[in-house]
């Protein structure tokens, strides 16, 4: 195997290992650093596919790393270790519900034409707004330079 293909690897398999221990991979935000990994890969595919092929993946596995750390740095995207059992917090002083007090609604009448139906009680007619729709028109209505597309 080749030293080229070896280091591909270990980039392939290290990063995650490298991320997983704090180390970030913001040297993948430059633009001359992007270019030179290009550069890379082109070099890698017209040596051997195969090296092409895993350079590829080496330098995807970089950015990929990158962006995992850019999301993790994110507000509420943290992973928790609890999923099931979320922590409880006490909401924000500003959140906080002001103590309840009784208030009775005001005493209505209501007429049989306002009455809302029950679930026992079927519903015999529905009273809406929406007008009839008028039927879409023919195909052969249409004008001619709309026939090639029907």
């Amino acid at each position: 195997m080749d030293l080229y293909a070896i280091a591909a690897v270990a980039v392939i398999l290290g990063a995650p290992i490298l991320s997983s221990y704090g180390v970030t991979f913001r040297f993948v935000e430059n633009i001359l650093v992007r270019i030179v990994l290009i550069a890379v890969i082109v070099i890698a595919v017209r040596k051997d596919h195969l090296l092409g092929l895993l350079t590829f993946l080496a330098v995807f596995s970089l950015l990929l790393e990158r962006n995992h750390n850019l999301v993790l740095g994110l507000p509420d995207q943290r992973p928790s270790l609890h999923p099931l059992h979320p922590k409880k917090e006490a909401p924000p002083p500003f959140l906080e519900t002001p103590p309840a007090t009784t208030v009775s609604p005001p005493a209505t009448t209501v007429d049989s034409a306002s009455k809302i139906a029950s679930p026992e009680q079927p519903i015999t007619q529905l009273h809406d707004n929406i007008p009839n729709l008028a039927p879409s028109p023919k195909s052969r209505d249409a004008p001619e330079f709309f026939r090639g597309f029907l």
